[in-house]
């Protein structure tokens, strides 16, 4: 935004997720929080006066939480371009756009102004990048569908408690015929016995997974930009929510009736059965 101000020209931004509190009324936006909700506390359907006050409470704190470390921004940027360059809450006044990666559809309707513009989904388009030969002929010979399962590029499976993995064996071994694609960047670091039906792998082309003809379903942490990629490939998801805006992403899909929502703390051999059973048999996600 400093580089805009110097050259005097107009700025566009980028946000890769929801915009939290502290953008929200970076172009004018209204901030009503009597109605929409903020990004990382809930997606909220029915309200009542404690989800308005904690909405409320959540959001004040995340904007003073924000001017803390905005006042470092600002000393920065005098240090670097001049003491004369407004500050950092001047300079958001600037921005002439804001590209943001949410949709209404997903993610509710909301009041905004005609610069806020969303763009949620245009990520989702074919690549050149190909599925290694082997793993696609274990896909393409799934001829009972597989289940497609990663928790994104900071978590791995494998790390989880030996008592969690066991669980999600003794699932898994259950549901064959129908695979379970699993990644597993470190596969060494399984306990043994993983399930005939399972097959590990370490990096793949996401998107040309979630829109194989076998595949059935997707286990998922919630994150935003898989979440949109299994929706417009209309792939029902089973969610393991873990961090931040990821609860708010699975708790809105099961609303939606296109997620099962999986507590990180619970994942008994019980429950993880429940999920996959209604993931694969119940007509609400077939």
């Amino acid at each position: 935004m400093a580089f805009g101000y110097h050259l005097k020209v107009p700025v566009i931004g980028i946000s890769s997720t929801i915009l939290p509190p502290w953008k929200i009324n970076l172009l004018g936006n209204p901030t009503n929080l009597a109605f929409v909700s903020s990004i990382g506390y809930d997606n909220i359907d029915e309200w009542n006066f404690w989800n308005r006050l904690m909405n409320v409470v959540y959001t004040a704190y995340s904007k003073l939480y924000f001017n803390y470390y905005t006042s470092i921004q600002t000393d920065l940027i005098k240090q670097y371009f001049g003491p004369d360059t407004p500050d950092v809450h001047e300079l958001e006044k600037d921005l002439a756009l804001v590209l943001v990666n949410s949709h209404h559809s997903l993610n509710g309707v909301k009041p905004t102004v005609p610069g806020h513009v969303e763009v949620g989904g245009l990520h989702i388009q074919d690549d050149d990048s190909e599925i290694p030969a082997d793993d696609k002929k274990w896909l393409d010979e799934s001829k009972n569908g597989f289940i497609y399962f990663t928790l994104g590029s900071m978590v791995t499976i494998e790390t989880f408690p030996e008592k969690i993995i066991r669980n999600m064996y003794k699932s898994f071994r259950k549901i064959a015929p129908v695979r379970v694609f699993m990644k597993v960047p470190q596969p060494k670091l399984l306990p043994p016995g993983l399930p005939k039906n399972v097959r590990t792998f370490k990096w793949i082309s996401q998107m040309k997974v979630l829109k194989h003809k076998n595949i059935r379903a997707f286990i998922t942490h919630g994150g935003l930009m898989g979440t949109q990629e299994a929706v417009g490939y209309g792939v029902p998801m089973i969610g393991i929510p873990l961090f931040y805006d990821q609860f708010m992403h699975i708790d809105g899909y099961v609303k939606r009736n296109i997620a099962i929502r999986l507590d990180h703390n619970n994942l008994t051999e019980f429950n993880l059965d429940m999920a996959l059973r209604n993931i694969l048999h119940n007509r609400i996600y077939l």
